[in-house]
């Protein structure tokens, strides 16, 4: 499929259906759609960064060469769904340690920002989680935090979320041993 084939294919939400049950067939079109989703600002883009989601919910490996260029994406990140997307793809994978501390501050950033939509407060909050997996030392930070999230915000979903990932941080030791990357 090019690029023009692939664009007509996201224009429309009659057409994602398509795009949905297929995608086995769009594995060869990663790099396309990953290319669409990061270039544009408008709702193209994040149908492109849905249809990623998508497809690499199954396959989160195939995700991978993408990581860098979406945490690179977060300080002008302004559509609220491509953010989410992307923080979905994110909280999927194995955080690579050179982008760890960026996308941990970015990621605290976004759950004290009141405008943040509560799907994006999750996965920020599940990217913690995970970066705290790696970085034992980390986990006493990650529990401080849920803790002031959940004085903050009231939400049914955000204080259940919390409840569940602060748990977690204090009873389980680290399924992937401290600092195997995964």
């Amino acid at each position: 499929m090019t690029k023009d084939e692939l664009t007509v294919l996201l224009s429309s939400w009659e057409n994602l259906w398509v795009v949905k049950n297929n995608q086995v067939d769009l594995i060869p079109d990663l790099p396309m759609l990953m290319e669409i989703a990061l270039e544009g600002r408008d709702h193209l883009s994040w149908r492109a960064a849905w249809v990623a989601d998508k497809l690499t919910s199954r396959k989160p490996d195939l995700i991978s060469p993408y990581l860098g260029m979406l945490v690179e994406s977060f300080p002008t990140l302004a559509h609220t769904g491509k953010k989410r997307q992307f923080l979905r793809m994110i909280s999927s994978c194995p955080v690579d340690p050179e982008v760890a501390g960026f996308l941990f501050d970015h990621s605290q950033q976004m759950l004290f920002d009141p405008r943040e939509p509560v799907a994006v407060k999750a996965y920020a909050m599940q990217i913690l989680f995970n970066i705290s997996e790696d970085q034992q030392e980390l986990k006493p930070e990650v529990v401080e935090t849920l803790r002031q999230v959940m004085e903050m915000y009231p939400e049914s979903g955000i204080q259940a979320r919390c409840k569940n990932l602060i748990r977690k941080l204090i009873r389980e030791p680290s399924r992937r041993g401290r600092n195997s990357g995964r």
